[in-house]
């Protein structure tokens, strides 16, 4: 699993091995991680800035430059979302790798990464191969945009929590069977990355056998014979920015009868 920072945590390592999943995620912003003394000299910093008391932590052995095996400790509160007995059935300690690499490529905002994983070996996991794992998990921001953009889910129209629930898992199927459709296509074109398969390509395929097909199931189903294949962007910079900008009117911010014309009076019709 790849995540960002956001889920650096001791308790969503420690959930994930407990199922036999391995994760790389970046460290947290919070945790500060020192590759030059003998151990792991690690330090949590609170909401200002400073850094506060040392992480329970217990460094074990060297790895590499910028490279250590570490062992952290269960944290002694409990999180507030997690049960007790959640809470009691955590490990006692959690041996994790924490490495640190540099982002040489131009336009990149980021230049130093610290990253931890639950992949131990140095030997079979390279420092370098653990670095280009976690620059995949960029993907994920892209797949985000087909579902917000290309499929609509960007705005929602339900008001209410269940609806809005019901409204999402609308998108679930309709992004798989996209994913499928993309799958197949890869599958039979040849493809060894089904990603470089045009997400909007596969959309419009599904729509026009869908629209056309008396048996809506069955045409699902064919696999489609061609579609665009885009060229690997490896390394692909993508800045947050906006292609077309919006036009120069103010935003709604009260309802829309406030804003209907003011009626002239009766003398000024007169």
């Amino acid at each position: 699993m790849l995540a960002d920072r956001g889920f650096c945590s001791f308790w969503h390592l420690a959930m994930l091995a407990a199922r036999a999943v391995d994760a790389v995620f970046r460290m947290h912003q919070r945790r500060i991680v020192d590759f030059t003394s003998g151990g792991s000299a690690a330090v949590d910093q609170n909401a200002a800035g400073r850094a506060g008391r040392p992480t329970r932590s217990r460094f074990i052995r060297r790895l590499g430059h910028e490279d250590q095996l570490v062992e952290w400790q269960r944290p002694l509160a409990r999180p507030a979302w997690m049960t007790p007995e959640q809470f009691a059935s955590m490990p006692a300690t959690l041996r994790v790798r924490e490495l640190r690499y540099r982002v040489t490529a131009k336009g990149y905002r980021t230049r130093v990464v610290t990253v931890v994983t639950t992949l131990p070996d140095g030997a079979r996991y390279p420092k370098h191969e653990v670095a280009r794992l976690y620059g995949l998990r960029w993907e994920i921001e892209t797949d985000f945009r087909h579902l917000k953009q290309t499929l609509g889910m960007e705005h929602l129209k339900c008001r209410s929590a269940d609806g809005v629930l019901k409204e999402l898992m609308i998108y679930v199927p309709v992004y798989n069977l996209v994913r499928a459709a993309m799958t197949a296509a890869a599958a039979r074109q040849r493809v060894a990355d089904a990603n470089r398969v045009s997400f909007i390509d596969a959309l419009r395929w599904l729509r026009a056998r869908l629209a056309t097909a008396p048996d809506r199931s069955a045409a699902a189903a064919q696999p489609p014979t061609a579609l665009v294949v885009n060229r690997p962007r490896t390394g692909r910079w993508c800045p947050r920015v906006k292609k077309k900008r919006m036009k120069e009117y103010e935003l709604m911010t009260k309802p829309r009868a406030d804003y209907a014309e003011p009626q002239p009076a009766a003398e000024d019709r007169s």
